[in-house]
């Protein structure tokens, strides 16, 4: 008998930010493992302003594909982002109502607090099996952009949120710390850690290439709220005065965030480069092949909120990370525990930072080595197929 699951999450095919990729792969898989998938979706793509984007319905890779009329406030604004969550979560909640008996759900954080009709669907429908998959923690993450949230407004999120998710019947985090946060809403039920698994999850060994002297260091995504990469401004800096000939390409989609940040680049910094943040899959694999060392930037205040998911790529393609963020993070703990890159906590890790791309750069076999270590820590714990059975697994 076939098995019914419903897949829910803002963005979706032909999408391409990490959450609407992953839920794309995810939903795949499961057709192909004979599950009858139905995705609920919006109908926009997260960085395209312009409008529809996508037929309302499809059938595509033996995936039922739903997409819903988003209203189209600005994703860029706090109010926008939650108005358009909640009128998509309401245009969802009829198809959740009406799923065959004992379907699943899976539902992930993107829109906002869409986890919120979680309750009523469990009131009406007791025999569904709801799953929440928690790629970035709220309202956590509110507090930790540093919004002005009054106390009594905090307590009353925290438990919305808690009461929530406590009716789930499984929840799925990104990592230990992420866990650690949790703790707090007492959950009852199955816990699984599950990270967004990289884009280009196929390679081999064979594939990883060698280091040359002169290393390529790249950031590669946005900058927002979450992440700070002046750090790697100045390690650029401190590379340059030290005669060290290493370039640094920050590949980035424009914004205030960014500029604000890269402000402190001048004529002089010629080994720096900023340049776009590109979606395509054959660039983007290009430009990370190209480069040796991957950079990745986490601010303190949001260990445990989120993963950014370009340390996983980093990592399935063989590059060594260094990472700007706490050292007792999920990535800096990563980073430490499998010798697969170098933690920037404060500003005295910089120098530090610098001689340890110096010796890198002077030892092609220990660069190589790193990358070959980086790229199996990937394999063993964080691939696709991992962590599709171990969802599955949670489902039966």
């Amino acid at each position: 008998m076939q098995k019914d699951v419903f897949a829910i999450y803002h963005f979706y095919w032909p999408d391409r930010s990490a959450g609407a990729r992953v839920f794309s792969e995810l939903a795949e898989d499961l057709a192909r493992r004979g599950w009858k998938v139905r995705v609920l979706t919006g109908n926009r793509r997260r960085y395209d302003k312009a409008g529809i984007s996508a037929p309302p319905s499809e059938l595509r890779n033996g995936v039922d594909v739903r997409r819903f009329r988003s209203p189209g406030f600005n994703q860029d604004s706090n109010v926008g982002r939650l108005l358009n969550g909640l009128l998509l979560a309401v245009q969802w909640l009829p198809s959740m109502l009406l799923a065959p008996k004992d379907s699943r759900i899976i539902i992930g954080t993107d829109p906002q607090f869409a986890y919120l009709v979680i309750p009523l669907t469990r009131l009406l429908r007791s025999d569904l099996r709801i799953i929440h998959w928690c790629f970035d923690l709220y309202p956590d993450a509110l507090y930790s952009a540093g919004f002005g949230i009054p106390e009594f407004a905090k307590r009353i999120l925290n438990w919305m949120s808690g009461a929530a998710i406590r009716k789930c019947h499984a929840l799925i985090y990104i990592g230990e710390c992420m866990k650690k946060r949790l703790a707090r809403i007492k959950f009852s039920g199955n816990e699984i850690m599950v990270v967004p698994w990289a884009m280009f999850d196929e390679m081999t060994d064979d594939a990883i290439p060698d280091g040359g002297r002169r290393l390529k260091l790249l950031y590669s995504g946005t900058v927002g709220h979450a992440n700070d990469i002046r750090p790697f401004i100045d390690l650029a800096k401190t590379c340059r005065n030290r005669g060290l000939d290493f370039s640094f390409t920050i590949a980035a989609a424009p914004g205030r965030t960014l500029e604000e940040q890269t402000k402190s680049i001048t004529n002089e910094d010629v080994n720096v480069r900023v340049t776009d943040w590109t979606d395509d899959e054959t660039e983007l694999r290009r430009r990370m092949m190209d480069s040796d060392i991957h950079l990745v930037s986490l601010r303190g205040s949001w260990t445990g909120v989120g993963v950014p998911s370009k340390f996983f790529e980093a990592l399935a393609t063989g590059h060594p990370v260094l990472y700007c963020g706490a050292k007792d993070s999920e990535i800096g703990i990563i980073c430490n525990e499998k010798n697969v890159g170098f933690v920037i906590e404060t500003a005295d890790d910089i120098e530090k930072a610098a001689k340890w791309l110096e010796s890198l750069s002077g030892d092609p076999k220990l660069l190589k080595e790193m990358k070959l270590r980086a790229f199996r820590a990937y394999k063993e714990n964080f691939s696709r197929k991992s962590g599709v059975d171990a969802i599955e697994r949670i489902m039966l």
